[in-house]
């Protein structure tokens, strides 16, 4: 867990809201009867600004389709669909903070791996700003690096000319992408990826993470079975129109 410093607490009305940037993604705090909550600040039905809808005190509702939820934990109510990612929130000295997993943490692949093993493969990679509508990498070129998001949305697309065969993305933190470096050598992409929003990115080289494999063996075979998995059901969804 990491704890990150958001605004402090008069920054935010009494009974009121307000959303505030943190690298790149919208983080709405929320303070109710002495209490303070943070969200996701953007809607996840239609990416709408929260901040701009009705709280009254325990329901946040977007006022773009009226999808509501619960402050407390997130849980949809009413016409929403999907649940609202919250924060653990803490003030100290009137600072507000919030608590997030790392993203390898979030990371499906890497879920479960020792701490220390995770903080090692953090540091072996960078953290990579892209503007909206710049390529992280291109179609048919070699595949070097993994990815994992951290913030915005990422969109890929196998283009053949006359027809796109394939089309999908990833908005959530911890999502990874680019894997293919760790399936075979020398392999090359698939797919463009392109950035749709700004979007920040752990960048790691393949290279490196096999070193960290080669080292602790256990970790790189369960890493390799889920990467396994993971790959079955992206190209599973890929041909029937899933993602």
């Amino acid at each position: 867990m990491t704890k990150t410093f958001i605004c402090k607490t008069q920054d935010v009305p009494e009974n009121g809201m307000r959303g505030f940037d943190l690298n790149g993604k919208r983080i709405l705090i929320l303070r109710s009867d002495n209490q303070v909550f943070a969200s996701d600040g953007i809607c996840p039905h239609q990416e709408v600004l929260l901040e701009e809808g009705l709280f009254d005190g325990k329901v946040l509702t977007c006022h773009s389709h009226l999808w509501q939820w619960d402050v407390c934990n997130g849980d949809a109510i009413g016409l929403a669909e999907t649940p609202l990612d919250t924060y653990q929130v803490s003030v100290v000295d009137d600072s507000v903070y919030i608590e997030q997993r790392s993203i390898l943490e979030l990371c499906a692949i890497f879920s479960g791996l020792a701490p220390d093993l995770l903080a090692r493969i953090e540091s072996a990679g960078q953290y990579v700003n892209f503007s909206a509508g710049e390529a992280i990498y291109a179609e048919g070129v070699l595949a070097k690096d993994i990815y994992i998001l951290d913030t915005g949305r990422v969109e890929f697309i196998v283009d053949r000319g006359d027809r796109i065969i394939y089309s999908g993305y990833v908005h959530n933190r911890g999502e990874m992408f680019g894997w293919a470096t760790l399936m075979e050598s020398n392999a090359t992409r698939l797919a463009k990826a392109t950035c749709t929003e700004a979007a920040r990115v752990l960048k790691i080289p393949g290279e490196s993470l096999q070193q960290l494999f080669d080292e602790v063996p256990t970790a790189g075979l369960l890493v390799t079975r889920r990467l396994w998995i993971e790959a079955v059901r992206q190209l599973a969804g890929a041909k029937h129109g899933n993602q």
